[in-house]
């Protein structure tokens, strides 16, 4: 999925950042994110998805790093969005493009689901960031992807969720971090967004998830 999705010049500086990403540590946590996010019907789907996407040799780091992306007090809100964000008249069509990690069969489907996501406020600053992350020859079928993905009624709830990641206490790692993953050109329209996205309730738990997700062996790479 990462191959095709970024381009094979990427796939060794991305294979890198996902292996340096997950620790062990977030296996527990992350088990329970996958199966509140998606539900326990799509386990052997995520799993297989997440297996084919990283390489079995990030199986259990990955099954950890996403099972602790939400902690089980927002389980009940995850499942309102997800439900909300592809219905159950995508129920099909989802499993089918986890399964497949995303293939060019999958396309139309994906591109109405996915674009169903975001709102047209932050199609400015998404489009920015999409632009400078996969390339103007990407712009196109990203930008319509990506456009479709949240529906307005999910705007408060993912507004809460999103808010609540990080804590302003992270906002100096985050930037840096910010920094080097997108370049400068795009600081400051993504530490707006960022900023606005996770509330101090979950800063025990995201402290934890981003030592364990970077590690002191990301700093030095990741501080432009």
């Amino acid at each position: 999925m990462i191959h095709a999705a970024h381009g094979p010049e990427l796939r060794e500086e991305t294979e890198k950042m996902i292996h340096a990403a997950h620790g062990p540590e977030l296996r527990e946590e992350t088990e329970k994110m996958i199966h509140a996010a998606h539900g326990p019907e799509l386990r052997e789907e995520t799993e297989k998805m997440i297996h084919a996407a990283h390489g079995p040799e990030l199986r259990e780091e990955t099954e950890k790093m996403i099972h602790a992306a939400h902690g089980p007090e927002l389980r009940e809100e995850t499942e309102k969005m997800i439900h909300a964000a592809h219905g159950p008249e995508l129920r099909e069509e989802t499993e089918k493009m986890i399964h497949a990690a995303h293939g060019p069969e999958l396309r139309e489907e994906t591109e109405k689901m996915i674009h169903a996501a975001h709102g047209p406020e932050l199609r400015e600053e998404t489009e920015k960031m999409i632009h400078a992350a996969h390339g103007p020859e990407l712009r196109e079928e990203t930008e319509k992807m990506i456009h479709a993905a949240h529906g307005p009624e999910l705007r408060e709830e993912t507004e809460k969720m999103i808010h609540a990641t990080h804590g302003p206490e992270l906002r100096e790692e985050t930037e840096k971090m910010i920094h080097a993953a997108h370049g400068p050109e795009l600081r400051e329209d993504t530490e707006k967004m960022i900023h606005a996205a996770h509330g101090p309730e979950l800063r025990e738990e995201t402290e934890k998830m981003i030592h364990a997700a970077h590690g002191p062996e990301l700093r030095e790479e990741t501080v432009p």
